[in-house]
Formats: C-alpha cells, structure tokens, sequence
C-alpha cells in the first residue's frame, strides 16, 4: 500500500446520511502503486457510508465509510483496499488562519487490527482530562510501514477537521471511522485525505 493524497466530493453528515450512500474522492495526484498500473490525478475514489450512528441530544456520533473501488477515466473499475490516515480541513478553510491544516491522524483501531497511529485533539473536547494536544505516538510495525513509505512522521498534531475523530486500521476492511462527541459528524466536501492504498489482484478476495 503506498500513500495517496484525495478531496472529497460530497459532504459527510451523521444527521443526514444514509447506510449505502456513495462516497466519492478524486485523486490530485498520480498514484504508482507497485505492481499494479498507475492511477492518474483525479481518477474516482468510490466508495460508501458503511455505518451511520447520529447525534440524540447531545450523544456522540459515529460514521463509517469505505473507498473500495476507483474509477479510472476510461470508465474501467479497479478494486481496492483503502485506509484513511489522515484527514484535514478543505485548502479555502485552511487559508483563513496563518498555519494551513496539517490533518487529523487516526487513534487506536478497534477489534483485533494494528492501529494506524494516535489520537490527536481536532476541536475542544476531544480529548478527554486536558490530554496533552501532541500526538500519542504507536509502535505498530502497519503505523511504521504506513510513515516509511509516505514520510508522515509527527505531523497533524494540532489540527484537522473540527471536532471530527479519526480511527482506522489496515487491518480493517473499512476505510475510516469519524465520531464526533456530543454533536454530529460533519466533514465537508473538498476536505483533503489521505490515504494508504493498494489495488486488489484479481482472483484475490479480502477477509
């Protein structure tokens, strides 16, 4: 899985969203994945909301999604596997302050999977008894092959889409979880992601 820089298309909201409701991000720019053709700029990341749990007076919210498959301009469809790394607000919000948007990396993954990194504060409360806002590093060897191909090191530890938690996995078949705490999940469209991607072989069938 190599790294791969995206922008949303559509808005994410748990009060909106629907399970099964396509989610789509374009590629900004050429992915060479080995052993696998290339994927040019803007080819079509297209994938789901997997689950959407919102917000009920004041409760946490989650949504779930999976990028499963791209588009590429010929109209030919390549699986995937896509995990979310990092996430951060749309390049017009990040202009507003004097630092643009570095991202959100993602905390501890559920289940039985390696987690991809730590948790990081994106908005006020969002980490729980005054935390320190730098990021909680992991030893996993996915979190350590993930920085070695794509140079991510400590960065994203300040900032990424307000209020919005990150969690993901490599080892999980979902690409990304967002939850939000006493509000809902709201990641608007242009948000820039990133991602660790590979093109699935044919034949071959994800656990």
């Amino acid at each position: 899985m190599v790294q791969a820089q995206a922008q949303l298309d559509n808005t994410l909201d748990a009060k909106k969203a629907k399970q099964g409701e396509p989610v789509t991000a374009k590629l900004e720019e050429n992915v060479q994945i080995p052993n696998a053709q290339e994927l040019p700029k803007n080819t079509v990341l297209e994938g789901h909301v997997d689950q959407v749990t919102p917000s009920d007076h004041k409760s946490d919210s989650t949504l779930v999604m999976t990028f499963d498959k791209v588009k590429l301009k010929d109209g030919q469809e390549l699986p995937i596997k896509a995990t979310v790394i990092a996430i951060s607000e749309p390049a017009m919000a990040a202009e507003g302050g004097a630092m643009p948007a570095q991202g959100a990396m993602p905390s501890s993954g559920g289940g039985g999977g390696a987690p991809m990194g730590g948790s990081v504060p994106s908005g006020a409360g969002a980490m729980s008894g005054g935390s320190s806002p730098r990021m909680q590093n992991s030893t996993s060897p996915s979190m350590n092959q993930v920085q070695a191909a794509n140079g991510s090191g400590e960065q994203g530890q300040n900032s990424g889409v307000p209020d919005v938690k990150l969690t993901s996995s490599i080892h999980e078949h979902t690409s990304a979880t967002l939850t939000s705490k006493g509000r809902n999940v709201h990641v608007p469209d242009g948000t820039q992601i990133e991602l660790a991607i590979g093109v699935i072989p044919a034949g071959v069938r994800l656990q």
